[in-house]
């Protein structure tokens, strides 16, 4: 790596690293490309991605005021570092570009993007990396201002597990300001899987947005720890504590699904937070699963400030059907609210809020989320303009529409063939693939040359709805 970092560079070139390789050292970047010609490190060969061994400092390192851009790493194994604040990659640069890289075994962070007023930090983008068993929080891009950034930046496709070692502060991906999180799956970190955070340093103009996300197996799912903060299209399931975790004013919660945390689906923490708003979040708690609620307020936060100084309508929950239990929570004085006497409180929450009689019409229940079609939960949702897209990027029903991050799977569209009843003659149809949402439909034709009839073989799904137009059932006969 000594030599690589000695290498006079020039815009376009390309650093290439051998797969199945060790290389110790860390990367120090000298020489910027540019927009149309980037500079990158990246691999070459079979086999494992090359080592980036940086356990004596850090793997990747790009200094505070070096203004290095347009610089891209590829396929990298991104591993190690040490000293106090050495993560495994260090960028305080902006227009950087990370893409299918491991990052792991850090003593701090995983990877830093990082500056006092956030200046510098902008148009970095981390694409389909994993982050793991780092000491403190996976990724994180932030600023202690917010004052100059980070803004334009990008957290996409990632997966975040198995880091931090302190309570509340070690999160899988961790953003203060102008920083998007999109479509990353977070488990089995130590606090958060995701957090948003402005340490309450207010006023900053750079705000983030978490959506498409899935949390799993942390404490909480998402934190939220910043004012104006948009949280929506995220799956935050089996959380040891809260689904999402409300500490700041002014959020926008829309269409999220918080299922079966151990205590709560959305948490309202600390100083009563105001001003937000929450429309079409499906909120379970399923009572048969964990003995939890749906909202849980704590500290001076009471259900009653709760409802009375946020925006809440259009959320669908439920915790075991009986409509006169309780179903929120102020956890300090343990008072508990069913849906009737929440929809009385001062502020009038959720007018239009459902408390569904039994268990969401899930495709399959907690495991696959989305409505299952003609449930319980279909139509229960607003049209919301800024919202068009569910998780998986599925247009969303503005007819019909639902709560929760995901839309129903696409309908089974039928398929037709005319079959000459007299010839039995068939042949157009030898085999086809069907997509019919996320199941592969296999359909497959063969002759049976005593009825000269047709048989149909179709594998993959639990049911067949198999429909004959009238005149083709006759003596010769069609079998499904």
């Amino acid at each position: 790596i000594a030599r690589v970092n000695a290498e006079v560079l020039h815009v376009g070139d390309r650093i290439l690293f051998k797969c199945g390789e060790t290389f110790p050292g860390q990367i120090t970047p000298a020489y910027s490309g540019t927009i149309g010609a980037w500079i990158i490190y990246d691999c070459y060969g079979t086999g494992a991605l090359p080592i980036i061994d940086g356990s004596a400092a850090s793997a990747i390192y790009i200094p505070v005021g070096t203004g290095l851009h347009h610089i891209r790493f590829n396929n990298l194994n991104c591993s190690g570092s040490l000293g106090v604040n050495r993560s495994v990659v260090r960028l305080y640069s902006h227009d950087l570009y990370i893409y299918n890289c491991d990052i792991h075994g850090s003593v701090a962070k995983g990877l830093d993007a990082w500056n006092n007023a956030g200046t510098d930090i902008y148009n970095i983008t981390v694409d389909t990396c994993r982050a793991y068993n780092n000491i403190n929080s996976g990724l994180f891009i932030g600023g202690e201002t917010g004052v100059d950034g980070p803004y334009n930046c990008l957290i996409t496709n990632c997966t975040c597990y198995s880091n931090g070692t302190v309570d509340y502060a070690d999160h899988g991906i961790y953003v203060k300001f102008g920083v998007t999180v999109r479509g990353c799956y977070c488990y089995s970190n130590h606090a958060a899987g995701i957090k948003t955070n402005d340490q309450g340093v207010y006023g900053s103009v750079y705000l983030p947005i978490v959506e498409n996300n899935r949390c799993t197996l942390n404490y909480w799912g998402i934190y939220v720890g910043q004012q104006y903060s948009l949280i929506r299209n995220n799956l935050c399931y089996e959380n040891s504590s809260t689904g999402i975790e409300v500490d700041e004013t002014r959020g926008t919660y829309y269409y999220n699904s918080c299922v079966n945390n151990t205590a709560r689906a959305f948490g309202i923490y600390a100083f009563a937070p105001v001003l937000n708003i929450f429309k079409n979040n499906l909120v379970i708690e399923d009572a048969t699963v964990h003995a939890g609620y749906c909202l849980r307020s704590y500290l001076p936060a009471s259900i009653a400030l709760l409802a009375a100084n946020n925006t809440l309508d259009y959320n669908v929950y439920y915790r075991d059907g009986v409509a006169a239990n309780k179903i929120h929570q102020h956890f300090d004085t343990l008072t508990g609210y069913s849906m009737a006497e929440w929809q009385a409180l001062g502020g009038a929450p959720d007018p239009h809020g459902t408390l569904l009689e039994r268990r969401p019409g899930f495709v399959s229940p907690y495991t696959d989320f989305r409505p299952a079609t003609g449930g319980n939960l279909i139509g229960l949702a607003i049209p919301l303009a800024d919202c068009l897209l569910d998780a998986y990027g599925v247009a969303r029903d503005l007819v019909h529409s639902n709560p929760g991050c995901y839309e129903t799977p696409a309908p089974y569209v039928p398929v037709e063939y005319n079959i000459d009843m007299e010839t039995g003659d068939f042949t157009q149809f030898t085999s086809t693939i069907i997509n019919a949402g996320e199941m592969t439909v296999e359909a497959a034709a063969a002759m049976n040359a005593t009825t000269k009839g047709m048989q149909v073989v179709i594998s993959g799904v639990a049911s067949v709805n198999c429909g004959v137009k009238s005149g083709l059932l006759n003596d010769r006969g069609v079998h499904f």
